[in-house]
């Protein structure tokens, strides 16, 4: 993830539910991002990953959109 994150082109990743929270997770902590507590991760809904380099800046939540 974090080698994707410095490329200077927008990536998309896509996985499971039961991973992406862990992922997250770790790579806040790791990089010091504030993160909700819980996840407020939905079916439908993504979030945006911003890198400076290596390292992971800050993260975006983007709910799923209504129907």
């Amino acid at each position: 993830i974090r080698k994707l994150g410095e490329s200077l082109s927008t990536t998309a990743i896509c996985s499971q539910g039961d991973v992406i929270p862990d992922l997250l997770q770790r790579l806040a902590a790791l990089d010091h991002v504030d993160l909700p507590n819980p996840l407020p991760l939905k079916k439908g809904s993504f979030c945006v990953l911003i890198f400076d380099g290596p390292r992971l800046f800050s993260v975006e939540y983007v709910p799923p959109p209504k129907i």
